[in-house]
């Protein structure tokens, strides 16, 4: 207040808006979610994962993260299973009369690999001009 007659005082403060603007709200995401299942049992694949946005950015806010991830998994080898030919014709039976053997055979055409189906027999024999000889 003025005193003895003195002009009144210019106010000593006054208040403005400012920083009206919103802040900025940053990304937030959730935990990382587990892995699936893998893309191949062997041989390599990629399993992946993923996790989703608890909060979208806004108003200049930091962006998301990445939201999905892989890795490699089931890396080892497939098996092989073995390969064979078929079996070529019968030998010549061993004796003309009175019970003889004649044998076939086939050879491998794959080798067996990491575990794989192991090959059947290469030989086969059967009997041959069993009837008596006179």
């Amino acid at each position: 207040d003025a005193a003895h007659g003195g002009a009144a005082c210019p106010a000593l403060s006054s208040e403005a808006a400012c920083n009206e603007e919103p802040c900025p709200v940053h990304c937030a995401v959730g935990e990382w979610g587990d892995f699936g299942a893998c893309s191949a049992a062997c041989g390599g694949g990629t399993r992946s994962r993923s996790r989703s946005v608890a909060t979208e950015p806004a108003h200049g806010g930091d962006a998301c993260p990445v939201l999905d991830d892989a890795e490699p998994c089931n890396e080892q080898p497939c098996p092989v299973d073995c390969v064979v030919s078929d079996f070529g014709a019968f030998s010549a039976c061993s004796a003309p009369c009175g019970g003889g053997t004649q044998s076939r055979a086939r050879t491998v055409v794959t080798e067996p690999a990491h575990g794989g189906a192991t090959c059947p027999p290469l030989v086969e024999s059967a009997e041959c001009n069993a009837h008596s000889c006179e």
